[in-house]
């Protein structure tokens, strides 16, 4: 699995949240390996840190700011706010609009930082497309192993997420407005 990612990271090109999901998934698999738990904030400061390492001026990268600042929210805050408010609406209500509320506060300092500009239909845009990304990514996964044993299977599938990536694109143009 450790080869796995390591060469999906590559596979994909390598941009500054994909070293940083591939770092943390190695922290995880070798925690497993040797019967530990992961602790997923040690594992996203040991991600920057062996990011960092390899070169330092990513840490002035916007996409390396992005990706940490959102996923720290992701880790520290986005399930208590979930719980929070659990109180007064359904469970999985409450963890939509944390996932989508949350890393977009979060990131928006560094949006502003670099571009000058903030724009508040990224709630908007994120609480509709997390849900679409939630079936593009299993699905493509689920494509390429079929594609592996039956092709026509796989054009199927394939056929299913070029509609919903439609989907996502026109949410995206709609709040790009």
């Amino acid at each position: 699995a450790s080869v796995m990612t390591f060469l999906f990271g590559v596979m994909v090109g390598g941009g500054a949240a994909i070293w940083r999901a591939v770092a943390m998934a190695q922290f995880a698999i070798w925690a497993r390996f040797f019967g530990r738990a992961t602790d997923w904030p040690t594992t996203l400061a040991a991600a920057a840190m062996v990011i960092l390492m390899i070169d330092s001026g990513a840490l002035t990268n916007p996409g390396f700011q992005f990706s940490f600042a959102a996923t720290a929210s992701l880790i520290a805050v986005v399930p208590t706010v979930t719980e929070r408010l659990s109180t007064r609406i359904p469970g999985w209500l409450a963890q939509g609009i944390a996932l989508a509320v949350v890393p977009t506060l979060m990131t928006m300092p560094i949006a502003f930082y670099h571009f000058g500009e903030l724009h508040f239909s990224s709630f908007l845009a994120n609480l509709a497309a997390i849900p679409i990304v939630e079936l593009i990514v299993p699905l493509g996964f689920v494509a390429v192993l079929a594609g592996m044993f039956w092709p026509p299977a796989a054009q199927i599938l394939n056929g299913t997420n070029d509609l919903l990536l439609t989907l996502l694109r026109l949410v995206a143009e709609f709040c790009a407005v």
